[in-house]
């Protein structure tokens, strides 16, 4: 079978192993929000009317309360399918707007935790595995288990603590600078934040980066290419490097 046969099979086969796992979650979603012992008809009745029990029950009737479980459940991933999360039971808002809005800063972050992930933990991984037991070897050991082992939240109470309050070079909160709007002002911002949730994915492809490299650099093309005079750069990053990722992709395809 060729790469891009493969390649679709293996897309394919992740995609349909997701729809029944989807199910289940939203299952188990819709499970543990209807065992809440908060009504949230208590929310949509005003003050005056909260002893009114004819009320309550004309509202829950009216919504569809009470009709059996999977009646409400079949209804509800249909909403879901359709666009319509339904609305706040707090302020009334429509849930698909508060999305809207907190989705960009969402995707910022995100975006931005993955970046610094992949571009540290490939040259930290590179790094170690070209000084193998050397000192610069032993801190990238020391990060990969620190990377597993602390949490994000006590992570990112730290860097608060020593880049925030203690030296002031970044912001405690906040999301923009007061007079600016553009992706590149809010990077001072995103920098913190991004680096506490980026830590578990730069120990992962830390340790993954080192050991794939390790392998290759005892390769006999490895010994040619360093026989060759070829600089060690570019046995590291043309060779070694690419050969080792290459490894990886094509276990899966």
């Amino acid at each position: 079978m060729n790469k891009s046969g493969g390649m679709f099979k293996y897309i394919l086969k992740k995609l349909l192993f997701m729809i029944p796992m989807l199910i289940i979650i939203s299952l188990l979603i819709f499970l543990a929000l209807q065992k809440m012992p908060i009504d949230p008809i208590n929310y949509l009745v005003p003050p005056e009317a909260s002893q009114d029990v004819a009320l309550k029950e004309t509202l829950r009737e009216e919504l569809g309360l009470n009709d059996p479980i999977l009646v409400q459940y079949g209804r509800w991933i249909g909403g879901i399918i359709k666009g319509d999360f339904g609305y706040s039971i707090i302020n009334g808002q429509p849930i698909s707007q508060i999305i809207a809005q907190k989705l960009p800063a969402t995707l910022e972050l995100s975006i931005t935790a993955l970046i610094i992930s992949t571009v540290l933990g490939i040259l930290l991984g590179i790094l170690s595995a070209v000084n193998q037991n050397g000192i610069l070897d032993y801190i990238g050991r020391v990060i990969g288990v620190l990377g597993q082992s602390i949490p994000q939240f006590l992570f990112g109470i730290i860097l608060i603590a020593v880049f925030a309050l203690k030296l002031g070079k970044f912001p405690v909160g906040g999301r923009n600078i007061y007079g600016e709007a553009t992706f590149a002002s809010r990077m001072h911002n995103l920098f913190l934040p991004s680096l506490a949730l980026s830590l578990g994915m730069i120990s992962t492809v830390l340790r993954y980066t080192r050991n794939s490299m390790l392998d290759v650099l005892n390769k006999e093309y490895i010994k040619t290419a360093r026989s060759k005079g070829i600089s060690e750069w570019k046995v590291y990053f043309k060779h070694a490097f690419r050969n080792s990722m290459g490894q990886y992709l094509l276990q899966f395809f």
